[in-house]
């Protein structure tokens, strides 16, 4: 049976990227709508927009499109990625505990430094310039 589903998946988006950001944005958005519809936040009569984005779901992860669904992907994080940028940084900062990580403040290019030792001189690999940092 696992055979058949992997054959059945070969050359398809969902087996070569997963779960891509737009995928997981869509299944989250469906849950929520779920669980609102559920706790009769909103009438039932919009269970047909969590039908429709289970459908888009399936209709992604199944396709065989590829370069498609992947450009959809890209845009998707073009559009959100002023947004997601300052939660990246702070999952970063708290996960890796060897380094602490900032913006530079002349070309905002997101740099890092080790943990535990002062006030330290950094130069921007992007546009040179020089800046201290407390880390």
């Amino acid at each position: 049976m696992k055979e058949k589903f992997l054959k059945f998946m070969y050359g398809r988006y969902g087996s070569q990227y997963g779960l891509d950001s737009l995928t997981k944005f869509i299944l989250i958005l469906s849950i929520l709508f779920n669980i609102l519809i559920i706790t009769n936040f909103i009438p039932n009569k919009f269970s047909t927009i969590n039908y429709v984005l289970i459908i888009l779901l399936y209709h992604r992860l199944f396709s065989k499109n590829i370069p498609k669904r992947y450009a959809e992907n890209q845009k998707f994080e073009a559009l959100t990625k002023d947004f997601t940028r300052p939660f990246r940084r702070f999952y970063k900062n708290i996960s890796d505990r060897e380094y602490k990580y900032f913006k530079c403040p002349n070309c905002n290019q997101e740099l890092r430094a080790p943990r535990r030792k002062g006030k330290i001189m950094i130069n921007c690999n992007k546009c040179k310039h020089k800046f201290q940092v407390r880390t």
